[in-house]
C-alpha cells in the first residue's frame, strides 16, 4: 500500500498545481453563484482534469516507463489520480458549504 501511495504521489505531483487551479476556479464559481452550480463546477473540474491528462501525456510520457516497470498501468495511475483529485475537490466543496452555513 505504501508503494502505491508513493507512486500515485510521484505521478500526481507535476499535475497538482494545474488541478488545484481548476479546483479553485470551480470553488470560486460555486461560492459566487450558489449551490445550484455544483454540476457546472464539477464540469469545470473535469475539463481541468482532461487538460492535465493531455499535459501529462504530451510532455511527460517518457516517465510512463517508470510506472510500468513498477507494475502499474498508466490507466490505473490516471484512475488513482482522478479519484484522489475528485475526493480532494469534494472535500473542499464540503468545507466551503460548512463555512457558508456557519457565516
Amino acid at each position: 500500500m505504501a508503494k502505491t501511495v508513493t507512486l500515485v504521489w510521484q505521478f500526481y505531483k507535476p499535475l497538482l498545481v494545474f488541478n488545484l487551479f481548476f479546483s479553485f476556479i470551480g470553488l470560486y464559481d460555486l461560492a459566487k453563484i450558489g449551490p445550484w452550480f455544483l454540476a457546472n463546477s464539477i464540469a469545470i473540474k473535469l475539463v481541468g482534469y482532461a487538460g492535465s491528462v493531455f499535459y501529462k501525456h504530451y510532455f511527460a510520457n517518457k516517465s510512463y516507463v517508470y510506472f510500468l516497470n513498477a507494475g502499474y498501468g498508466i490507466k490505473k495511475m490516471y484512475t488513482y489520480i482522478f479519484l484522489t483529485d475528485m475526493s480532494i475537490y469534494l472535500l473542499m466543496v464540503a468545507v466551503l458549504y460548512l463555512f457558508e452555513m456557519a457565516f
